[in-house]
């Protein structure tokens, strides 16, 4: 039931989104997308239907430890401190979706 309060609350801020930006609503745009703060994946569990794929990160700041949360929905997900370079091409993704994050260096 968390998982799915969450999933709808990623919906509705996901048409949110899509509302102020029209480029999101366009198939294909947006392939490779970062969840910065990934959370319980709730963000990656809205884009289920969307043809995109999305790493979800949980900050090894964060306060509670959801990595296995995300891999308990059938997600991908990794560490990484924010502090730190992340080991990846610069363009491989197309959307960094960042909520809350800097709030965990304050």
């Amino acid at each position: 039931e968390v998982f799915k309060e969450d999933t709808d609350k990623w919906k509705k801020k996901l048409l949110h989104y899509k509302r102020l930006s029209s480029e999101l609503n366009d198939p294909g745009r947006y392939r490779n997308v970062l969840d910065m703060n990934a959370n319980l994946g709730g963000f990656a569990a809205a884009l289920v239907n969307d043809p995109v794929w999305v790493m979800n990160v949980v900050p090894v700041e964060a306060k509670v430890n959801t990595l296995g949360v995300v891999y308990e929905r059938g997600l991908i997900g990794t560490y990484q401190s924010w502090c730190e370079a992340m080991s990846t091409y610069p363009r491989t993704y197309d959307l960094i979706h960042a909520v809350s994050v800097f709030n965990l260096y304050e």
